[in-house]
C-alpha cells in the first residue's frame, strides 16, 4: 500500500516576521483637504516621514495639508522607520493630489429671463439653484423667473470625476427691461438697485445719456430747505 504525502509550501518574508517592517496607507485627496496617514508598521518604534513636497513629520500616523496651487499633482510620500532591532525599512507609495474645480459663473439678464454661463463647462457635474425654488444640472442654463424685480441668491456647485467641489453663490435681481422701440435703447435690469446696464442699437451719432438720481429725495429736501428760510 503507498501512502501518498501532501507537501504545503508556506512563503513569508523572515525580515517582516523577525525584524519588522514600514508599512502605511493613504487615501487620494482634493487639494483643500489633509492627507491622513496611517502607519501600519510592524515592530518600529520610531518614523521620520518625507511628504514629498519638502515637508517632513516624526509623528506615527501624521496629517498632511498639499499646496498644488489649482494644478493636479501625483507625490512620491516616504515612510522610513526605526525597527526594534535597530535597523531601518522604508516605503514609498503615490499620492494624487486632485484640484478643485472653479465654480465660477456669469449672467445675462433680459427681462426674467436669465442665461447662466459655467467658466467651468469641462466639468461633469453641475448643479444650479436658482433661489425660487428651481434648479438644473445643465452647464449652461436658461432660467425664466416667474415675476419682474426679483432678488435672489444663485447657487453653482461643480464637481469633478474625482470627487473634488467647489461652490459659488452670487446675488441677482431680474427685472424688466425697457426699450425705447424707436431707436433701439434698453436699460436692465428695470427696476435695479444702483446697477444697471444701457444698451443702443446702431446709433447714427454721438449719443448724450443724463442719468437723474433720486430726484424724489432731492425735492424734499429742497422743501425743507424752503421752510427753514421761510
Amino acid at each position: 500500500m503507498k501512502t501518498k504525502f501532501l507537501l504545503i509550501i508556506v512563503t513569508f518574508s523572515l525580515s517582516q516576521m523577525i525584524f519588522g517592517q514600514a508599512i502605511f496607507t493613504v487615501n487620494d485627496v482634493c487639494e483643500r483637504d489633509s492627507a491622513i496617514f496611517v502607519n501600519k508598521s510592524i515592530n518600529a518604534t520610531s518614523y521620520y516621514w518625507r511628504f514629498g513636497d519638502g515637508s517632513t513629520s516624526t509623528k506615527e500616523s501624521p496629517k498632511h495639508l498639499y499646496k498644488i496651487g489649482g494644478v493636479s499633482q501625483t507625490i512620491n510620500v516616504t515612510l522610513i522607520a526605526m525597527l526594534t532591532n535597530g535597523r531601518f525599512d522604508s516605503i514609498v507609495k503615490p499620492i494624487d493630489i486632485n484640484a478643485e474645480p472653479g465654480s465660477n459663473f456669469k449672467y445675462t439678464l433680459s427681462g426674467r429671463q436669465v442665461t447662466f454661463t459655467s467658466f467651468q463647462s469641462k466639468y461633469l457635474n453641475h448643479r444650479w439653484l436658482f433661489g425660487d425654488g428651481d434648479s438644473s444640472n445643465s452647464a449652461n442654463p436658461i432660467h425664466l423667473y416667474k415675476t419682474l424685480a426679483t432678488n435672489m441668491n444663485v447657487f453653482l456647485k461643480v464637481a469633478t470625476t474625482d470627487g473634488c467641489i467647489s461652490e459659488t453663490c452670487k446675488n441677482l435681481v431680474t427685472g424688466s427691461t425697457f426699450e425705447n422701440k424707436i431707436n433701439g435703447f434698453k436699460i436692465y435690469p428695470n427696476p435695479n438697485t444702483g446697477n444697471f446696464t444701457i444698451e443702443i442699437d446702431n446709433p447714427e451719432k454721438d449719443v448724450l445719456i443724463e442719468v437723474l438720481i433720486r430726484l424724489e429725495k432731492w425735492l424734499k429736501g429742497l422743501k425743507g430747505l424752503e421752510r427753514l428760510l421761510s
